[in-house]
């Protein structure tokens, strides 16, 4: 997730932009940008590929 709120705080569109070209509202993204609430997968997915990127899930390590 912090990958993503840097991303959102580094890119050149404004998160006015982001929320009218998306369905997540400018509250949401602002109030996910500063930490203050998550957001769900489903979410962060159409964020991350509208900024760009793609969400990578992969065991941790040690995990059995």
């Amino acid at each position: 997730m912090d990958a993503l709120r840097t991303a959102i705080k580094k890119s050149p569109v404004s998160q006015y932009r982001i929320a009218k070209d998306t369905p997540i509202t400018k509250s949401e993204l602002s109030l996910f940008s500063r930490g203050i609430r998550g957001m769900g997968l489903d979410r962060m997915e159409l964020l991350a590929d509208y900024l760009g990127y793609e969400i990578i899930i992969r065991p941790k390590k040690g995990a059995k």
